[in-house]
């Protein structure tokens, strides 16, 4: 359907512009996750939601390449 190919554009680009950095410094979720998936070096700073703290504490933390900042 159009707007699943639609999707799966947008998120090949959103990857491919991530991917163009060896170090990626972030307080915004979904980046922070796409660049520990592409194995960058993550700083993820908290922007005032508990999401990016959340996500990282359970699904991140011993990911040797991502570090949270508080």
């Amino acid at each position: 359907s159009s707007n699943y190919d639609q999707s799966l554009y947008s998120a090949r680009k959103f990857l491919e512009l991530i991917d163009l950095y060896d170090e990626v410094y972030t307080d915004r979720l979904h980046v922070s996750i796409g660049a520990a998936l592409l194995n960058k070096k993550v700083k993820i700073y908290n922007n005032g939601y508990y999401k990016c703290k959340g996500v990282y504490e359970k699904s991140m933390r011993k990911m040797e390449h991502v570090s949270f900042i508080e």
